[in-house]
């Protein structure tokens, strides 16, 4: 979202931070997909029952459109559930009162894990903070059931658009154990910085921290986005 948006108002943004970005990579499911372009459909000449088929060799470089990423391990079920916009946290709330004890316990272990968080006050009053939040429905829990799909993925991948970003400055930035595709950044800092001189795209890694690396080692986020902003000295 981040990034449609300079996409769109450049001169909105001086300086772009991405942290753990989704939609980067791409994929044989991308709208982009040159394959895709090269099939030609005749309706009169073309078979229905045996229509053209698509191959693709296969790639671990999300920066190629043979890139599956987690796409082949998604169950059945899950893709069911994701395709009609079914949230994990309506499910929670139907196990009430499980439902939310669960949430804690699990929102618990991983905000204690890392020890960046050690005062049982501050954990007891982020756990109550996070039970209220996900209390209600909200559109942000499906929203990103609308915009990838069920491997969270997108249709229309960022690489095949950042080309025409014009924000000089971006900071793409993972958790060292992120589920998220760290060299999908790795890939789209390539890209960005062979594209003009003055161009500058850096890429960063958290260590000790997963997707909510802000929470996971706040410390080390911290410092790594304040010098990229040139605000570590105020």
């Amino acid at each position: 979202m981040s990034l449609a948006y300079a996409l769109k108002y450049p001169r909105n943004i001086n300086k772009l931070v991405l942290v753990s970005p989704g939609g980067i990579e791409r994929t044989p499911l991308a709208i982009t997909n040159p394959a895709y372009q090269n099939l030609e459909y005749d309706a009169e000449k073309d078979d229905p029952d045996n229509p053209q088929t698509l191959q693709f060799k296969s790639s671990f470089w999300p920066g190629d459109y043979g890139f599956f990423g987690r796409y082949p391990s998604i169950k059945p079920t899950f893709k069911t559930i994701w395709e009609f916009h079914l949230s994990f946290f309506t499910f929670l709330r139907w196990m009430a009162p499980w439902g939310p004890k669960a949430l804690s316990e699990r929102n618990l272990s991983k905000l204690a894990r890392t020890g960046s968080v050690s005062d049982w006050k501050e954990l007891d009053l982020f756990i109550r903070y996070l039970y209220q939040t996900n209390l209600k429905a909200s559109i942000s829990e499906t929203s990103i059931m609308r915009i990838f799909d069920a491997s969270v993925v997108a249709k229309y991948p960022m690489l095949d658009r950042i080309q025409d970003l014009k924000v000089q400055e971006t900071l793409w930035i993972y958790g060292q154990h992120d589920y998220m595709f760290n060299d999908c950044g790795r890939a789209a800092v390539k890209l960005l910085n062979e594209r003009w001189d003055d161009s500058k795209a850096e890429f960063e890694i958290v260590s000790n921290a997963g997707h909510n690396l802000y929470l996971d080692n706040y410390k080390e986020f911290n410092e790594k986005v304040l010098k990229f902003l040139s605000w570590n000295n105020n």
